[in-house]
């Protein structure tokens, strides 16, 4: 779960770096844009689905 929940973090960076950079936002197709976006609440999600069970781990 561990190294689920690091290579989560690292795709949303990615996601999160895109959808910062105006330029990126402004150029890119809106449909490309919003699949960047719709990853980036999927990873959300699954980042705290894998939280939720680390703790309940303990």
């Amino acid at each position: 779960l561990g190294d689920e929940l690091a290579q989560i973090g690292k795709d949303m960076a990615r996601a999160e770096g895109l959808l910062g950079n105006p330029s990126f936002v402004a150029k890119a197709p809106a449909q490309v844009v919003q699949k960047e976006r719709d990853k980036l609440a999927a990873f959300a999600e699954r980042r705290t689905k894998i939280e939720e069970r680390l703790a309940a781990l303990g």
